[in-house]
Formats: structure tokens, C-alpha cells, sequence
């Protein structure tokens, strides 16, 4: 009896051991972080159907949970991705903003006479709540002598008659730009403007040679004051196209 009893107990087939995800954990998990989950319900649904774990559910219910997880998971993954897609494109990204290309020939001529670039500013016009293309950069000139002429003819070169913007000089107006930063119009400066018929985009320039101006910059800190260097000027160039 003894050896028997030895025999039986030794031929008894050995529970097997849980080596895996558990299909219900996957299937929760889709639903709280979909991509994690969809590959632990895939991993868990794969030891089920190979029968490589035993756990406290019926094999057709870990099948379930298993197959659940991963529709779940693909489906919440895609209207994850959709939403930030669309925010994504209602902010404007993924295009190209056209003035800030057609900015780029002439801060080109300007930069190699000695011009430093101060900030940057735009919009491509995708965004929500902005349909016209701008662009806009700040330069820091010490020697001003040259520099307006230096601008036209670098305009000229991209298609834009500057002439004087009689709007601005004949209004002698005081712009506010951001929590009292102010810049006052003065007659020692230049203000220009100009078309360009081909692609119907304007270009105003400043150029800053008295006085204080608003640097309306990308930068954390919208409308801070700057003064020109003496015998300096700050260089403001914008281009704006209209609305797409």
C-alpha cells in the first residue's frame, strides 16, 4: 500500500503555474492606458488560447476580457489620436507659415551688414482663432546711417516698393502694446510700407532710431520696452498676407 500510495501521488499532474498578464488586468488597463493595454490583453490572450495559465476565470471568459482589451484599447488609441490631431491643427501646426518664407531673402541681405536679430513673432493662419499669415523680427543696428536704404533695396529684391506709410506718419499716434510698455510715434524714425502684387502680401517697416519701442515678441513677455543704441536703431519688419 505503501508503494502505491507513493505511485499515485507522484503521477498526479502538477497545477500549472500563472505566467502572464491576466486578460481582466489587460482589458482594465485598456481602458485606462489604451497603447499598455492592448499589449497585455494581446500577451494574455495568447497564453489563454495556448493554455499556458490557469487562472481563477473560465478560459472562455479570459478569451473575452482578452478580446475586449484589445478593441477597446485600438478604438480609445484612435479617438485619442483624432483629439490630438485636431488640437494639434487647430493650433495651427503641420503648415508652413508663407510670410515667414517670404521673410527669409531679405533678412538674408540685411543680416551680413551687421544687423543682430532680436526676437521673432507669427502666425501661419491655421490656427483658431487667426486666418491671415504675419510674420514679424527685430533687428538691432548700432550704425543707422545706411541702414533704411539697406532695407529698401532688399525689399526691392523680394518684389516691395517701400515707400513712406503716410497713414502712420500723418496720424502721429501713440500705439499701447502690452501692460504699459508705450511707443510713441517720432518723426526721426522711419516708417515705411510696400506691396507686393505677386503673391499680395504688405511689408511694414520701422526703423527705431529715437524713442522707445515695443518688441511684440514670442518670448514669454509680450510688448517689452527697448531703446536704440545711440546712433543705433532697432529694425522692425512684418509681413502680412490676407486672410486664406
Amino acid at each position: 500500500m505503501g508503494t502505491l500510495k507513493h505511485t499515485l501521488v507522484s503521477s498526479a499532474k502538477p497545477h500549472t503555474v500563472f505566467r502572464g498578464p491576466s486578460p481582466l488586468f489587460g482589458f482594465l488597463l485598456a481602458i485606462i492606458v489604451p497603447p499598455i493595454g492592448i499589449i497585455l490583453s494581446v500577451r494574455s490572450l495568447i497564453l489563454v488560447l495556448e493554455k499556458k495559465q490557469k487562472q481563477k476565470i473560465t478560459s472562455k471568459s479570459g478569451v473575452v476580457f482578452g478580446v475586449l482589451g484589445i478593441y477597446i484599447g485600438v478604438m480609445l488609441t484612435f479617438i485619442i489620436g483624432f483629439i490630438i490631431l485636431g488640437l494639434y491643427s487647430l493650433g495651427g501646426g503641420g503648415h508652413t507659415n508663407i510670410a515667414q518664407v517670404a521673410m527669409k531673402p531679405i533678412q538674408k541681405i540685411i543680416e551680413p551688414t551687421g544687423a543682430r536679430q532680436l526676437c521673432v513673432n507669427g502666425d501661419n493662419g491655421y490656427s483658431i482663432d487667426n486666418s491671415q499669415p504675419w510674420y514679424t523680427v527685430y533687428y538691432l543696428v548700432n550704425d543707422a546711417s545706411k541702414i533704411t536704404q539697406e532695407i529698401k533695396a532688399a525689399a526691392y529684391s523680394s518684389s516691395y516698393s517701400l515707400v513712406s506709410d503716410n497713414g502712420r506718419v500723418q496720424s502721429n499716434q501713440t500705439i499701447n502694446i502690452g501692460t504699459g510698455k508705450v511707443e510713441m510715434f517720432n518723426a526721426q524714425n522711419d516708417y515705411l510700407i510696400g506691396s507686393n502684387s505677386k503673391n499680395s502680401s504688405s511689408l511694414y517697416v520701422e526703423v527705431i532710431k529715437k524713442g522707445v519701442i515695443a518688441l511684440d515678441c514670442n518670448t514669454g513677455t509680450y510688448g517689452i520696452s527697448q531703446l536704440p543704441p545711440t546712433n543705433g536703431a532697432i529694425i522692425y519688419l512684418s509681413i502680412l498676407f490676407p486672410n486664406k
